[in-house]
């Protein structure tokens, strides 16, 4: 190799004493933790979010039908507020009569029977599609904001455990999980607190031990 050639290696070799150093930091864990936990609860959200999308095209439609529905309401009402209206002069025109004293009475005028419906706003496709586009954007900002979060926690306080105890068995995993649980919980009172830490070392020690000890030892 020439002396450009053994300075090129040099230099490629240390960039990747560099990358290993930050992969296995703690810090550098959680980060990666963090970033994959959001890209999968932003994925899962943006599935089920397929799963139960609506078409624009029908919502429309319903929406102009409950429209027109309001609308014939609101006629129907006016038209029998109308009609109402001469029944009412007819029992006041007669002062002697029974009818006549009864409609002096405050309050027993004829009224509608059915108040005005207001009527609906009308939403096209593009209005619906928008909406459905900006619903689920939030939805995968939550849940992979929420993803992250967990995937951050437990990741660091596993490498902090791991490099304090200077062994990797299956109690990292589970106090991690416990620690973690305990953390996330931790607005929710200390029952809950400590119900969240068994439920997730519980969870943290059975994928520790399918993961790694579900294929025999070679002899």
């Amino acid at each position: 190799m020439s002396e450009s050639d053994r300075a090129q290696m040099k230099e490629m070799a240390k960039y990747g004493r560099w990358t290993g150093m930050a992969m296995e930091s703690c810090i550098g864990k959680m980060v990666l933790s963090g970033v994959l936990g959001f890209g999968l609860g932003a994925f899962f959200s943006l599935m089920s979010a397929s799963f139960a999308i609506d078409d624009p095209v029908r919502q429309a439609t319903e929406d102009r039908l409950a429209l027109e529905r309001a609308k014939r309401l609101e006629e129907e009402a006016v038209s029998s507020g109308k009609a109402a209206k001469p029944a009412a002069n007819m029992a006041t025109a007669a002062p002697g009569s029974a009818t006549g004293s009864a409609a002096k009475v405050p309050g027993s005028s004829l009224k509608p029977t059915l108040p005005p419906v207001p009527p609906l706003p009308e939403v096209n496709t593009m209005q619906s599609t928008k909406k459905f586009f900006v619903q689920t954007g939030k939805s995968m900002y939550s849940s992979g904001k929420g993803f992250g979060k967990v995937g951050a926690i437990y990741s660091g306080i596993e490498c902090c455990i791991e490099g304090y105890r200077a062994r990797s068995d299956i109690w990292n995993p589970v106090v991690a999980g416990f620690l973690s649980g305990g953390i996330l919980a931790r607005h929710s009172g200390p029952r809950a607190m400590f119900a969240g830490g068994m439920a997730f070392a519980a969870f943290s020690g059975a994928i520790d031990l399918f993961l790694h000890r579900s294929t025999p030892d070679e002899d």
